[in-house]
């Protein structure tokens, strides 16, 4: 049933999903699975209501459990996040406690931990979030599981900002991934993401460039240092031939950036070099690839009104 569910899912048809979902719970009320997955159902559809309603009957048919207070947490997080205001605070320390009775029941429960580990990076201390729980919780996760630890240990140094820290985790991801330890792509993910989202410019710069020569011939690590140089104004001429090359391939890797990325990050090379007509070429095919494309479309815009003044 619950697998039934997420391919639905993963091929588009959420909807259809949904309705599955609420016919299989329907039919057998009793059952906790067929809650658990009208939850997912509903989380996938962003109906965070209809998901703390079906989790917290999960519950209560299996108390024990911790996969249905997994499910409850996650969809008490969504809700708080989507909604906000005075009452978010509630939603979220209800989140936070199911996710913590779920480790209670399965301390092996690797996703309840990553959840646990995000919360308390994420929320506020008035919310109850801690930074040194997100680390104790990051470091049980290694005990238990090396590769998915590492990451967790690199997303818990990236939110400290602290330049030993980052640095450190970032060396003993990128040992387990040259290692080949890395079967589901978690390792190289991380380390690509923290590329991209240390906090200091600096940090950027040292990772990317750790990245390229681990990896000179890699797709994403190319892109990676380009879409760098152009953050910061240098080697455009360089960026501009990485992009274009992305742009030019048959191809381009699972979980890559996108080809409409690819257009608007190329357009602001251009319009770095002063090369405003190309980059104006290049935001419309951003755009056209990709019509909600917010960044992209504020930088046409611009570039038009620009264009238009002279």
């Amino acid at each position: 049933m619950l697998d039934s569910v997420r391919a639905l899912v993963r091929a588009g048809a959420g909807e259809q999903a949904l309705a599955y979902a609420r016919a299989q719970a329907q039919a057998a009320p009793g059952d906790a699975w067929a809650h658990h997955a009208l939850a997912r159902a509903a989380l996938a559809r962003n109906d965070f209501d209809a998901a703390v309603v079906a989790a917290e009957r999960s519950v209560q048919l299996a108390p024990r459990d911790a996969r249905h207070y997994l499910v409850l947490g996650e969809s008490y997080l969504e809700k708080a996040e989507a909604n906000g205001g005075l009452g978010a605070l509630g939603t979220a320390k209800k989140g936070r406690s199911a996710l913590e009775r779920a480790v209670e029941l399965d301390p092996d429960n690797l996703d309840a931990r990553e959840w646990l580990m995000s919360y308390h990076l994420e929320a506020p201390g008035i919310a109850g979030g801690d930074k040194a729980e997100a680390a104790r919780q990051a470091a049980e996760m290694v005990r238990r599981n090396l590769v998915r630890g590492r990451a967790a240990e690199l997303r818990v140094a990236l939110a400290s900002g602290d330049d030993y820290d980052v640095t450190y985790a970032f060396e003993q991801t990128l040992a387990l991934l040259l290692a080949g330890k890395d079967s589901a792509g978690i390792l190289r993910g991380s380390l690509f993401n923290a590329a991209q989202q240390a906090k200091k410019d600096a940090q950027k710069e040292k990772l990317t460039a750790r990245l390229y020569a681990a990896f000179p011939d890699d797709v994403f690590a190319r892109y990676a240092r380009a879409r760098l140089w152009v953050i910061q104004g240098k080697q455009l001429p360089d960026a501009v031939a990485i992009f274009q090359a992305y742009i030019a391939l048959p191809e381009r890797p699972a979980g890559g950036p996108s080809l409409g990325g690819a257009h608007w990050r190329l357009g602001q090379a251009y319009e770095g070099m002063r090369r405003e007509p190309d980059a104006l070429a290049e935001y419309r095919s951003a755009v056209a690839l990709m019509p909600q494309f917010e960044d992209a479309r504020k930088d046409l815009d611009r570039l038009e009104r620009k264009a238009a003044r002279r």
